[in-house]
């Protein structure tokens, strides 16, 4: 289970070239490389482990409650080059989002104890579910800083950073950012070939103004749709179709 940000469809709409072009580089090898849909691309703001999905959904609204909960949604901004995040996983770097993850945290911190703490492949304090993946993780390691990113690519041999080597520094263009206005609860659970994403509780960020249609104007968030919300993924608007029941799946 982990918390994230989803990025609207418009951002993943200006994702996809940026990765049409990793995938043509020189040195980009379909046998050795495997590439996240669209439609599971996020930034992991807390990664959980195993945990309660109500305890932890009704412990974060709780938090947005709070005076220390964010008052304004945070501007997500990807770039400015790809990096690796392990020998194995290729990924874009996201800004901005420190803050939110912090609160995220500490909102957990009582019914989930270091929550969103995680060491992949010697890169300690990485949020995301790719360490199951990639490399064992932990929960114990709170002081460890909050590296937001989305990955894209993963190594199909583990420990080859060869395969992500033609890869890595590549420039992004500027200006992809947008305003996140929710954290997701998002269990993740097997599939066949493959695992799938479950929308478990949404809480929002932010005030009013930085809702989906308030005064600010901000986009509506993406990802697979929580309670049949609209947005980029399975059941949304901008993204590949996939049942009406907060599941998203599909290879990576």
């Amino acid at each position: 289970m982990f918390v994230a940000a989803w990025p609207p469809p418009g951002i993943v709409d200006r994702l996809r070239p940026v990765v049409v072009d990793l995938r043509r580089r020189p040195g980009s090898d379909p046998s050795l490389l495997s590439w996240t849909a669209p439609e599971r691309w996020h930034v992991t703001l807390a990664f959980l482990g195993e945990a309660d999905p109500d305890v932890v959904s009704t412990s974060l609204t709780r938090a947005a409650g709070s005076s220390w909960w964010p008052a304004h949604a945070p501007v997500a901004s990807i770039g400015p080059s790809t990096s690796m995040l392990t020998p194995s996983t290729l990924f874009l770097p996201v800004d901005g989002l420190a803050g939110l993850a912090a609160a995220v945290r500490r909102g957990l911190e009582s019914v989930v104890p270091g929550a969103g703490t995680v060491a992949q492949g010697g890169v300690a304090g990485v949020a995301g579910p790719e360490a199951a993946v990639d490399g064992p993780h932990r929960s114990d390691l709170p002081d460890q800083p909050f590296i937001g990113h989305l990955t894209v690519a993963r190594s199909r041999r583990r420990g080859r950073p060869d395969a992500l080597a033609p890869l890595v520094g590549v420039p992004v263009p500027s200006g992809i950012t947008w305003a996140v206005t929710a954290a997701s609860v998002v269990a993740t659970e097997p599939s066949t070939g493959s695992s799938r994403y479950v929308i478990v509780g949404e809480i929002p960020v932010g005030g009013p103004a930085d809702a989906p249609g308030g005064p600010g104007g901000r986009p509506a968030g993406g990802g697979p749709p929580a309670g049949g919300r609209g947005g980029h993924g399975p059941g949304g608007s901008g993204g590949p179709e996939c049942p009406p029941s907060n599941v998203c799946s599909g290879l990576e």
